[in-house]
């Protein structure tokens, strides 16, 4: 969790962003949509870049966004799928893996940024190097997070289904 002066439309602008998946994401090699159901919904595929000599991950998974009509609260939600794209040789899929943002207005243009998942990364990971990354992947994440908002690059974002709050 972090708090970060922002507004809800710049980190939901920069969260969809699959190009700068690598820029700010713990891991992240690459991501691309696969598939766009509706400006609110898309399948996305994503390759996870991990230490050797552990075997990179790759997962396709179901995202959803949603704003809470009475707080503004932004929540977006992934869950692994299975079937929408076929396994590449030399990446282990993830098949069991639950992702939410959540981005919390608060007062003064401030927002709370929170991030949790729960995955099964299948197959063999040391115990030490699981630890590590329970630790150093959300706050590298929240970090580069915080710089690449920092750039103003997001800042004139305009998403149709985010309402900002009133200042």
């Amino acid at each position: 969790t972090m708090t970060i002066h922002a507004r809800l439309t710049a980190l939901t602008a920069l969260v969809r962003d699959t190009r700068e998946c690598p820029k700010w994401q713990a891991l992240c090699e690459r991501a691309r949509i696969i598939k766009a159901i509706s400006p609110t919904e898309v399948y996305l595929y994503q390759i996870n870049n991990l230490p050797w000599p552990v075997s990179d991950r790759a997962v396709v998974a179901l995202v959803r966004w949603h704003q809470d009509k009475k707080t503004l609260t932004v929540t977006m939600t992934a869950h692994a799928v299975a079937g929408m794209m076929p396994r590449k040789r030399g990446l282990v899929r993830v098949t069991k893996a639950e992702t939410r943002w959540r981005f919390v207005p608060l007062m003064h243009g401030d927002v709370a940024v929170t991030t949790e998942a729960h995955i099964d990364p299948g197959g063999p990971i040391p115990a030490w190097m699981v630890n590590l990354l329970l630790i150093n992947s959300p706050y590298k994440t929240l970090s580069n997070m915080r710089k690449i908002l920092a750039t103003g690059r997001y800042a004139d974002a305009r998403l149709k289904f985010i309402r900002e709050p009133k200042s």
